[in-house]
């Protein structure tokens, strides 16, 4: 019978060259997970009036990446700003929830519209459209269908960028070695993780 010792080092025990070489494997190797980012914006869209909102994205640093989200209607809820202010001081989305608290006022909070998918194949802003709802018989004035559709692009764009922060954060070095530490990784001098 034959005894190895081997000796073992946690990410920040490595030598500077080694350090790299197991952050830059991880990073190659590591799956970003998004999903709290998308609950958080499936939440602002629900404070903000949409109902049952769906989320669909791609990206990151590829033409036609991008966010967009479908809702089956929106119609104003009382309350709707303060419950946009308590999950977030954001300001777009808390002059959003203004700006559709005024609308629905000036037609007698009769409005409502649905953001229906026109193409499968993109997941950004032009991929989804403002349309009348199917649950009300009020109709969109061309004026009312240009500024919900430049609220929806502005949704859109300011979600993307929270994802994308969301991604870039999780491939910093920093934050890899903090999931190395955080799951007790061990790796051999090289850089190579220790695996039995």
């Amino acid at each position: 019978m034959q005894t190895i010792s081997v000796k073992l080092f946690s990410i920040n025990e490595l030598s500077e060259n080694a350090k790299k070489k197991a952050i830059e494997k991880e990073r190659s190797i590591c799956d970003v997970f998004l999903d709290p980012t998308v609950e958080y914006i499936e939440e602002i869209l629900t404070c903000l009036g949409f109902e049952s909102p769906k989320i669909s994205y791609s990206g990151f640093g590829s033409q036609g990446d991008g966010l967009s989200f479908v809702s089956d209607n929106w119609k104003y809820k009382k309350g709707m700003l303060d419950k946009v202010g308590k999950i977030t001081q954001e300001l777009l989305f808390l002059n959003t929830a203004k700006q559709l608290q005024v609308m629905a006022k000036n037609t007698g909070y009769k409005l409502q519209f649905s953001v229906n998918r026109t193409n499968y194949y993109y997941s950004h802003e032009n991929t989804v459209q403002i349309e009348n709802s199917p649950y009300s018989d009020f109709s969109l004035t061309d004026e009312q269908d240009a500024i919900l559709t430049d609220l929806k692009n502005s949704l859109c764009r300011a979600f993307y960028k929270m994802l994308e922060a969301g991604y870039d954060y999780q491939l910093t070095d920093e934050y890899i070695i903090e999931s190395l530490l955080a799951n007790d990784v061990l790796f051999l001098e090289s850089g190579k993780v220790w695996s039995v």
